[in-house]
């Protein structure tokens, strides 16, 4: 084979393959932060590399932190620090969180959409989730998407699918209607 065409051949394969790797890097996140404690849960079920979620006024239905007690010590275990609390939007935390997806909501207490100008503005790629009109399992599923993740979406929504039938399959209706 003709040497030149030889070192074209591998210089553009070369070329290939640090692309893919490039866009490879960019597509999957490392440090994702959830602006909305009704995503977080899904993100944690999903094993996604959350580091931070915003935190709603403590409560009966949350830790003292504000994190809502069906994931709070998963969120305990995995690190994963408050952003700011009582759904206080705090743009200086969310820049200093240093994300490289940040996830809001479009509806709710906790959505952050009205403050989209300005993340785009400190150039934070931002994922934007309505959960108004979605199941979970929707979300989980575009989450797992958007962040290479499908294969944990998919298994969490299983482990979910799998213990409503265990549950509902021990469940005796009352004799009547």
């Amino acid at each position: 084979m003709n040497p030149r065409l030889c070192a074209r051949l591998l210089s553009a394969a070369v070329l290939a393959l640090s692309c893919q790797l490039a866009l490879g890097a960019s597509t999957t996140p490392t440090r994702i932060v959830s602006t909305s404690p009704s995503v977080t849960g899904i993100l944690l079920a999903m094993d996604a590399p959350l580091v931070a979620s915003a935190a709603t006024t403590p409560s009966r239905l949350t830790d003292e932190r504000g994190f809502f007690s069906q994931w709070a010590e998963v969120a305990r275990q995995r690190g994963v620090a408050v952003l700011y609390r009582n759904l206080q939007f705090d743009i200086e935390a969310v820049i200093a969180a240093d994300p490289d997806l940040l996830v809001v909501s479009a509806t709710g207490a906790d959505s952050v959409v009205a403050h989209r100008s300005e993340l785009q503005a400190q150039g934070l790629e931002t994922l934007v989730v309505d959960y108004s009109n979605q199941s979970w399992q929707d979300i989980a599923t575009a989450l797992g998407q958007r962040t290479g993740l499908e294969q944990q979406a998919r298994a969490a929504i299983q482990r979910f699918d799998q213990y409503t039938a265990q549950t509902a399959a021990r469940i005796t209706p009352p004799p009547g209607r």
